[in-house]
């Protein structure tokens, strides 16, 4: 959806950019002025029609394990850090993010703010960086984007406004349901009903459209992902894997456990944590199945 927004924008002829103030991926891209940031902002530059640069997505986090990733700040590695200490850093990450955003409001007339993970995570609140506190900071107009594919669309919507306090509440100005199936005409009851209840208007009822392909942010798109039945290039799912967009146009087939499928070709992608992976390649019985092969 902010890829749309990006698009869209420029086909109005407004100079606009996209601005994700931390993100969470293994898929990184090098700038060529230098310095790494998240795929999906690449993607995002690509729709505005310009060169990525780390200003728009200016912390970037890099998962080694459950419990830490490595964190690049202005698209240089800064250090690893363990997730239970991430929010000591907080100051000096929020100034990093308010610099960032500001040199890019001071070049382009619309900034398009993608968030991170849920607007209403009450655990996380104190320590949010990605969501309305840098909304807050930059006075930016609100859209909440619903996935009806994940169901639910409903108590997503309404749950999630309700649950912000009348200050964040007043940046929400819309709302849109995306990746809708079917006759949009048949939820117009729907849109009805969330209107009245949100009080604010819907943008739109959005399809879901499967011959656009954008780069996945991170690795949740890959759970339960089997590729190309029966082809005979595979590649092994690392739990730690790093970048694996690169084999997006690839006919293979993941794998998490030894088969008996013919292979020509075994591919062992990059990975933030060598160690445990090559651990978790022998827990599984696939260090020796690629060692016979």
């Amino acid at each position: 959806m902010s890829t749309a927004i990006c698009r869209y924008l420029r086909t109005l002829g407004i100079r606009v950019a996209p601005f994700k103030a931390q993100n969470m991926s293994n898929n990184s891209y090098p700038c060529a002025s230098g310095g790494e940031i998240g795929r999906a902002q690449v993607v995002q530059a690509e729709a505005c029609g310009l060169e990525p640069e780390t200003d728009m997505n200016p912390v970037l986090l890099k998962p080694s394990s459950t419990h830490g990733s490595q964190l690049v700040v202005n698209g240089l590695v800064h250090g690893d850090i363990a997730a239970s200490s991430y929010a000591g850093h907080n100051d000096f990450l929020r100034e990093q993010i308010h610099a960032a955003c500001d040199r890019l409001s001071g070049r382009f007339e619309y900034i398009v703010m993608e968030g991170a993970g849920s607007i209403a995570e009450m655990n996380l609140r104190a320590t949010d960086l990605a969501n309305l506190a840098i909304a807050h900071y930059a006075g930016a107009r609100g859209l909440l984007v619903a996935d009806i594919d994940r169901g639910g669309v409903f108590a997503s919507i309404c749950g999630t406004l309700d649950l912000l306090p009348p200050d964040e509440r007043a940046l929400m100005r819309s709302f849109a349901v995306n990746k809708f199936h079917g006759d949009r005409d048949l939820f117009a009851a729907g849109v009805a009903f969330l209107e009245s209840r949100a009080g604010t208007p819907c943008l739109g009822v959005f399809p879901a459209v499967r011959d656009i392909r954008i780069d996945d942010e991170d690795s949740v798109s890959l759970e339960g992902a089997r590729g190309v039945a029966g082809s005979r290039i595979a590649v092994i799912h690392l739990p730690c894997i790093s970048n694996f967009t690169d084999f997006r146009l690839l006919p293979c087939r993941w794998i998490s456990l030894p088969d008996e499928y013919p292979v020509e070709w075994i591919i062992l992608p990059g990975t933030k944590n060598t160690i445990d992976d090559l651990d978790w390649l022998r827990q599984q019985g696939l260090a020796d199945w690629i060692q016979d092969r």
